[in-house]
């Protein structure tokens, strides 16, 4: 998210550095700009060590381009352009956030269908509760792990806050929250039932009784970079049958 606020006034910084140059001939132009979309559509895996490398190249160009304005200028911007691609591209995902790599501007990618199926998956939880039910989320996933497939669904629901826990289970902040909210709903996101059952399980263990779920299943595409692919998934809402 970050980055794709940034890339747009970064281009436009490109613009502005081409506009400054003064080459002559209009084929450099050209073929500088097909290099950097060029790289933009590459999805290389590169090692530390490279990728340091790159970064220092990056570092080279931009001091050129600082002090030149000749077609040596112009190679520099190319370099720098083109190398910021080429290591967002070979990144997996950090830390605890996803990483779409630009390279899916120029191929097939899961976002779209992602994205649809989430939007129908909300729909049909809007279509079994009401605006006066209070609603908390539980997604199945370690998130601390890297575990985030499903997470892209809840956060249709706006999870955040809202959320139940992070753990599979019942803990001490599922409680404290159930106490302040008082919700009335439970929607729940797993891989499959067992997740679901699991969770279900365990409020009721919890003096926090669970209706029977009413679910909708949902395919959802597993991410080519994802360490945690997930096929399909299950989404639940449960009323809770507060004292």
């Amino acid at each position: 998210m970050y980055q794709a606020m940034l890339w747009p006034p970064a281009m436009i910084a490109a613009v502005l550095l081409f506009s400054t140059l003064r080459v002559q001939q209009w084929w450099i132009y050209v073929l500088s700009i097909a290099v950097i979309i060029g790289a933009g559509a590459l999805q290389p895996t590169l090692t530390f060590a490279v990728g340091a490398a790159v970064a220092l190249g990056m570092v080279l160009a931009g001091v050129i381009t600082s002090q030149r304005t000749t077609v040596l200028a112009l190679v520099a911007v190319t370099v720098f352009f083109a190398s910021a691609q080429l290591l967002q591209n070979s990144r997996t995902d950090l830390g605890l956030y996803f990483l779409s790599p630009y390279s899916w501007a120029f191929a097939p990618n899961p976002i779209a269908e992602k994205v649809s199926t989430a939007i129908e998956v909300q729909e049909w939880l809007l279509a079994n509760t009401t605006n006066k039910d209070q609603i908390l989320t539980w997604v199945d996933g370690t998130w601390t792990e890297g575990d985030r497939e499903l997470y892209a669904v809840a956060a249709m629901q706006l999870w955040g806050e809202n959320r139940l826990t992070l753990e599979p289970t019942v803990d001490d902040y599922a409680r404290a929250i159930v106490d302040q909210v008082e919700p009335t709903v439970i929607a729940l996101y797993g891989r499959d039932q067992d997740s679901i059952t699991t969770m279900l399980e365990s409020l009721n263990e919890n003096n926090l009784p669970a209706g029977d779920p009413q679910c909708i299943d949902f395919s959802w595409p597993a991410a080519s970079n994802s360490a945690f692919p997930a096929d399909a998934g299950i989404a639940c809402v449960s009323r809770l049958d507060l004292p």
